[in-house]
């Protein structure tokens, strides 16, 4: 399991993201390894473009005391050369971003140091080289950062998730490149990832944090001077969260978010609707016993849409998610990597205009450079016109994914699923389960955003059908008018609720008519009940059978007319 604040020993892998697979159902990759350039253990990664080449680069957090970054330079082919290190005058640097922090054009360095609970400043000068870090005091064991204008005056601040006091911490910039001293805000228990973005619509920025500790997200929402509102305890839908992306995922131009996980081998999807609220969307399984304990954001195949990336910690892979561009994301692909990855950033490395991925991984420090040959075709091979091509291109209306059915035009991965035998949206699946709680819309799950209702779920006396059986909290009627006769064993209909319980009523018919129900049998766990009297002489018996569960006793059968009879007598 992987604990809080232990260093993670680091392989970088440059994989260039989209080999033919994704339209072919191949693999072509050419490797090579080079040494990362600053030992190990290593933590997260960040590209940028630090001299003035204009290709990309890469930074590596190298977590020892004194702690530093280690600088790889791009040569724009997919091959890199050591840029050397720098120091960031704090211990043990987890996190490292880029951004400019005094104004001049050049891309600087932020790292948040976990072993001296600080953050540090590191200035480049454009052509590869940095200043040594400068450092400001935060919380302590800080994990993430993310960078952004959070009091509009066209200077960049900082925010920073403090492990130890489980606070945040926001740096306002004096635009100069120096800071002013932290102003604390409250998270929840074991902030992680942060990320920044306008959630409400008011042309703010606001901030948004995982909360490892308690599986919450913590809001902040910014007031453009500046300052945050907070509100914790924001369900995440996600176990253990940890690393954070935020892009437009459902193309409505407002921003979603993904959380990664150390406690589960899938992603989380969040969307926004623009108000602030994040609604869950869907669940996206990786590989079995990999975690995705970071997550990044690409246009992988070329298509406009947004894809994702993650790496499966506990085995030796990255998994790859293709966006359909309205919030669906196809079934992942896998690529081999050294055992354990635990880093992702994108980048297009050798500038052939597909993302590639950096990952680093846990146990070794070599930089092992996957290049892909990407021969996407360059023309659409759609015969049924949906818009998807076989094999899927970028050049294809809809966007690069294969369609599964190149001859019917209603079946292609944008569809809806219609329960009718068919996989028509291409995800392998009839139906969907975006919650990922077993049951689908085609096999009876009502609320398909929510991993709590379900036709095996418990009810929870909260005025929500948990069950899916089209009753509120009590049962629905179970059973009336079964049996006439006595001495003999009889059964009932047994219903799917989880964890329904079923009384058994008892009536008397001597002369005319029947005699009010009385309790006979109580809290049985089967549809099957047993009785050993035998009525007297002209006699006869009828049973009542009703349901309950934690939230009370439902009806006791129906009378003649059909309607519910009231229960006035319940079983103990």
């Amino acid at each position: 399991m992987l604990r809080v604040n232990l260093p993670i020993i680091a392989t970088l892998i440059v994989l260039e993201a989209i080999s033919s697979r994704l339209s072919f159902g191949q693999e072509l990759f050419v490797g090579s390894q080079i040494p990362n350039g600053g030992g190990a253990p290593a933590g997260l990664i960040t590209v940028g473009r630090f001299n003035s080449d204009a290709h990309l680069d890469i930074a590596i957090s190298i977590a020892s005391a004194p702690g530093k970054v280690s600088l790889l330079f791009g040569t724009g082919s997919g091959s890199f050369t050591s840029g050397g290190t720098v120091l960031v005058g704090g211990a043990n640097p987890y996190a490292v971003i880029v951004s400019d922090f005094n104004g001049d054009g050049k891309q600087d360095l932020a790292t948040a140091n976990d072993g001296t609970s600080d953050a540090s400043i590191l200035l480049g000068n454009g052509t590869g080289g940095f200043s040594a870090g400068q450092t400001y005091a935060v919380g302590g064991y800080p994990r993430y950062l993310v960078a952004g204008d959070f009091d509009e005056n066209g200077t960049i601040d900082l925010a920073v998730t403090n492990q130890g006091p489980n606070t945040i911490s926001v740096l306002i910039g004096n635009g100069n490149g120096t800071f002013q001293p932290q102003v604390v805000y409250s998270a929840g228990d074991i902030p992680r990832g942060i990320v920044a973005a306008d959630f409400n619509s008011d042309s703010h920025l606001d901030l948004l944090a995982a909360n490892r500790g308690d599986y919450t997200l913590s809001r902040y929402t910014g007031a453009g001077d500046g300052t945050f509102q907070v509100q914790n305890g924001i369900s995440s839908y996600q176990a253990r969260p940890s690393a954070l992306v935020s892009a437009d995922f459902d193309s409505d131009g407002k921003p979603d978010l993904c959380l990664g996980s150390e406690g589960l081998r899938s992603l989380t999807l969040l969307v926004g609707n623009g108000n602030g609220v994040l609604n869950f969307s869907s669940i996206l399984d990786g590989p079995a016993s990999g975690l995705p304990v970071d997550v990044a954001h690409g246009d992988f195949n070329g298509d406009g849409k947004v894809d994702l990336v993650a790496p499966a910690y506990f085995t030796p892979s990255v998994f790859v998610f293709l966006g359909v561009g309205n919030g669906e994301f196809a079934p992942y692909l896998s690529f081999a990597t050294v055992a354990d990855p635990n880093a992702v950033a994108s980048g297009d490395f050798n500038e052939d205009g597909f993302d590639d991925v950096v990952v680093a991984t846990d146990g070794s420090d070599q930089l092992t450079i996957l290049i892909n040959q990407a021969p996407f075709p360059d023309t659409c091979g759609d015969a049924d016109g949906d818009g998807y091509g076989v094999p899927g291109s970028p050049a294809c209306p809809a966007g690069a994914l294969t369609d599964c059915d190149g001859a019917a035009a209603g079946i292609h991965p944008g569809a809806s699923d219609l329960c009718d035998g068919i996989d028509n949206n291409c995800d392998s699946l009839e139906g969907y389960d975006r919650d990922h709680d077993a049951y689908n819309t085609c096999n009876g799950d009502c609320d398909d955003w929510n991993t709590s209702i379900h036709p095996l779920a418990r009810e929870r006396c909260d005025g929500i059908d948990h069950d899916c059986n089209g009753v509120v909290d009590v049962p629905a009627e179970q059973a009336g008018s079964i049996q006439f006769d006595g001495a003999s064993t009889f059964s009932w209909n047994a219903s799917s609720e989880n964890g329904l319980k079923y009384n058994v009523y008892r009536r008397v018919r001597t002369s005319g008519s029947f005699s009010a129900p009385a309790c006979f049998l109580a809290n049985l766990a089967t549809a099957t009940a047993s009785d050993s009297t035998s009525p007297a002489l002209g006699a006869a018996f009828a049973y009542l059978v009703s349901g309950r569960n934690g939230c009370g006793e439902g009806t006791l059968g129906n009378d003649w007319l059909g309607a519910p009879r009231p229960n006035p007598l319940p079983c103990p």
